[in-house]
Formats: structure tokens, sequence, C-alpha cells
């Protein structure tokens, strides 16, 4: 088949979507011929040299809101694409909707990628009822857990299709390990923490902090908190007020967390909402800890109910607090939740869920 396969994701930023756009289409380029559409002009250094990077040449949109990046990419591919002839197909990471009717207006397939739960973007009637009519006219919708299809399935009475986010080859991760990171001044008893996410609501890393805060007496812990985002201060402000500045450090955004979670003891997930969270695929194939809230979707089915690592209740801080200090005093357990996650890894790797993203390509005529 020589179909050309077109990325479309207007607004590339440093999320768990990107680092699956990253991996998938820098694989399929070895199948097919790919091109990448997106407002993000300074992030093509990130994708296979054989991809060709169709973004804005004059206009510096990279920091625009993302309706406008929506916008810019919608009428880019109607010009590059309109009076084209070839045989192609679109799969859309980001702007969905954009997708399909820029699709329809092509006459031809697209694949789009649902990648967060609909509780975080579906709030009401109106937005349920566009999502559901306008999702139809997808030829595939593809999710990354079966809860997430489960829920989705549901509230837009649709048929997705289940492809899960993918981790790197072992070889890579232990490159990618060894880099070296600033040192940190702590106590070798220290308890070892890292959250790694956007400082935004949806995160709702004041749930850890709160939780910490109750245990600063109790555990010797430090935490790293790798993101960046609008809520930095806010939460800066907190951990001064509740005396564990001292034992909280915000790193900012690194592009690669594999030294991080090589370093660390355990690692939380607070979300109050997420699709199937990449960095809890990263830190189990790193064999650590991990803590989790048990919302929607994701968590629970990788933390396989809590067997696989400790699941607590979203937005709920004392029950965060109570598994922090059953991970922490009772190594026994969590050594055993990290051997029963190690084996459910093989779900997640890259060269599985290419070949399943392949197999769906080649269906569609």
């Amino acid at each position: 088949m020589k179909k050309e396969i077109i990325f479309l994701c207007p607004s590339i930023e440093e999320g768990g979507v990107e680092k699956n756009l990253y991996l998938l289409s820098n694989q399929l380029c070895k199948k097919f011929q790919t091109t990448l559409i997106t407002a993000n002009r300074n992030k093509k250094k990130m994708f296979d040299k054989k991809i060709k990077f169709l973004s804005t040449t004059k206009l510096d949109i990279n920091f625009a809101p993302r309706i406008v990046k929506s916008v810019y990419c919608f009428l880019l591919i109607l010009k590059n694409y309109y009076q084209r002839k070839k045989e192609y197909l679109i799969i859309s990471f980001e702007s969905n909707i954009f997708a399909i009717i820029v699709a329809k207006i092509l006459k031809v397939p697209v694949i789009i990628r649902s990648n967060a739960s609909p509780t975080g973007y579906i709030k009401n009637k109106s937005k349920k009822f566009i999502f559901s009519f306008l999702f139809k006219f997808a030829d595939i919708i593809l999710v990354n857990s079966l809860e997430f299809k489960n829920k989705i399935d549901k509230i837009l009475n649709i048929k997705s299709k289940v492809i899960y986010n993918s981790t790197i080859n072992k070889s890579i991760q232990r490159k990618l390990s060894r880099k070296k990171i600033p040192k940190i001044k702590i106590s070798y008893k220290s308890y070892k923490i890292i959250i790694v996410g956007r400082l935004v609501d949806q995160k709702d890393h004041i749930t850890t902090l709160k939780a910490l805060s109750l245990l600063r007496n109790k555990i010797n812990f430090f935490l790293l908190v790798i993101g960046k985002g609008e809520l930095e201060n806010k939460l800066k402000i907190f951990c001064k007020k509740n005396k564990i500045n001292n034992k909280v450090k915000f790193l900012g955004y690194k592009k690669n967390i594999y030294p991080y979670l090589k370093w660390c003891d355990a690692l939380i997930l607070s979300s109050k909402y997420e699709g199937s969270p990449n960095v809890l695929i990263e830190a189990i194939s790193m064999n650590r800890t991990v803590i989790s809230s048990d919302c929607p979707t994701g968590p629970k089915e990788i933390l396989k109910n809590g067997r696989a690592g400790y699941l607590f209740k979203t937005s709920k801080y004392k029950d965060l607090a109570n598994k922090i200090k059953n991970s922490y005093f009772n190594k026994h357990s969590s050594k055993i939740k990290k051997k029963i996650a190690l084996k459910s890894v093989e779900k997640f790797s890259i060269e599985k869920n290419v070949n399943e993203l392949i197999k769906v390509i080649k269906s569609l005529k």
C-alpha cells in the first residue's frame, strides 16, 4: 500500500500526547511516506528527517492559543491537499473536530485519537451532542485504555478501538537513564519521590503537596516536581506556608525524565482525569513504586486495580497520605506490586503498538 500518512497535531506541547506522536510517527515513517502538519515549527528537530514537516513559514505562532493553531493547520492542510489526487489518510492527535471536517472536505479517511477521558471535556448536553454527532464521521476512533473505551463508547454512543500508549525499548531507556542530573543534597534515608506533569488544575499537584504536608513529621521524604505551568507560584506558596519548602524542589520541564525515575523511589500521579498516563508506564518500566489517583481513565487498568501499585481516591489527600505511608513502611508489599507491574509492560511496547496501528491503516480502503 502506498498511502501517505498525514499526522495532524496543531499544538505540540510537552505531555504524553506528544510523546506518543513522536514515537509512532518516527516508526511509521519507516513504512509509509509520512507528513506532519503542526503550527509548532520549533518542534521539527524532534522528528525523523524522513518525515515531511509542514508548518508556518513566516508566522510565529508556536505559543499561540490552541484554537489559533487549529484554524491555521486546517487552512494549511486545505491549501496543500485540496487538489491532490494521491492516496492519503489523516491521523489526528489533536483538534479531532477540525480533522474530521477537513477529511470530509478532502474525501479521505481519517483516524482520530482521543487522548483524555471525556470526563474532562464533555461537561454539558450541547458538547455531548456535538462530539457524538461529529465523531461518527471518523473512520476509526482510537483510545488508549479499555476503561477509556467503555466510558467514551457509552457517553458518545460510538465504537472505539484500543491501542495502548507506548514506551521506548529497554536499551534506549537504559541509555537515557544514564544521563547525569544535578546532584541533589538530601539524606540517604530520604524517601525520594517525583511527580511529573504540567502544573495545571487537571494534574492536581496540590493534593500531593497536602498529603506530604501531613507527613512532614512522620516520614523523611524529598519531592522533585518536574513540569511547568500556570500554578507554579501557587504551589510554591503552599509549600512555604506549610513548611515543606525545604523538602520540595521545582525543576521545571525536563525532556528526559528517565534519570529522575532512576533516582527516585516512588512516583506519584494525582490527576483528576487522564486518558492513559504515559508517566505511570515509564515509572513501571523503570521498576519504581507507583502511587496514583484512581481517576478516569487509565490508572486502575495500568495498576491492575491496585495490585500493581497504590491507588487513592481522586483529590483525597488524606487517602494519598496513607498510601504514601504504606509504600514507605511496607517495603515487601511495594516489591510485590512492582513485580506484578513489570509483567504487564509488554503491552505498552512501541513495536507492538506500531504493528497494531499499521493493521488499522491497512484496513482502510
